[in-house]
């Protein structure tokens, strides 16, 4: 696994994003969700994390990236797309 994108399917305004076929699409159920998945990811080996969605998913995704406010993955990398709930995987 290469890319994963955390997906806030209740951000946005009906905006679409083309992500590569690659990416595994997570779906955010409830606060603080964002952050497990993001966890989950990393220690998966995602090194491209893909926040989608508004402010709250992104904050989430970014503590994530952390564990006892260490990174879990020093060369895991985010990435954002605001507001997008829908997503195209060709």
């Amino acid at each position: 696994m290469n890319a994963v994108a955390i997906l806030n399917p209740n951000a946005g305004a009906g905006k679409t994003v083309q992500l590569p076929p690659t990416t595994e699409v997570l779906e955010t159920r409830a606060p603080g969700h964002a952050v497990e998945l993001t966890r989950s990811a990393i220690k998966r080996g995602a090194r491209t994390v893909i926040a989608t969605g508004g402010d709250g998913t992104v904050n989430e995704v970014v503590n994530g990236f952390f564990e006892d406010e260490r990174m879990i993955a020093a060369d895991a990398k985010l990435a954002i797309v605001p507001q997008a709930i829908r997503v195209w995987v060709p």
